[in-house]
């Protein structure tokens, strides 16, 4: 929930600017790395994803969307090359920290 005065200074006429520097500095930094393709998928996914928020949506409030999809993302590819622990570990694992 945004606080009053949270987008104070943000009118409606600077979000286009605001999405597309987002994806620009993503889709830079992917290139950078030497991969072209996935540039391509990361501003299609960073494109829908932004232009899926509310209008009246802070930077803040973006961003925050921005990673929650980029973690399901990471957790999704650790999955599937096999960098998982079981339920029992996670368990001994969780135990552990709340001694």
């Amino acid at each position: 929930m945004e606080t009053a005065g949270e987008n104070e200074g943000w009118p409606p006429s600077n979000y286009p600017i605001f999405l597309a520097l987002v994806m620009l500095a993503a889709t830079a930094v992917t290139l950078a790395m030497g991969d072209e393709k996935r540039a391509e998928e990361l501003a299609i996914s960073l494109d829908f994803i932004i232009h899926n928020q509310p209008e009246d949506s802070s930077y803040d409030e973006i961003l925050k969307e921005l990673a929650f999809h980029r973690m399901i993302e990471k957790g999704v590819s650790d999955s599937d090359h096999g960098r998982t622990i079981s339920n029992e570990e996670m368990g001994r694992r969780v135990r552990k920290w709340s001694n």
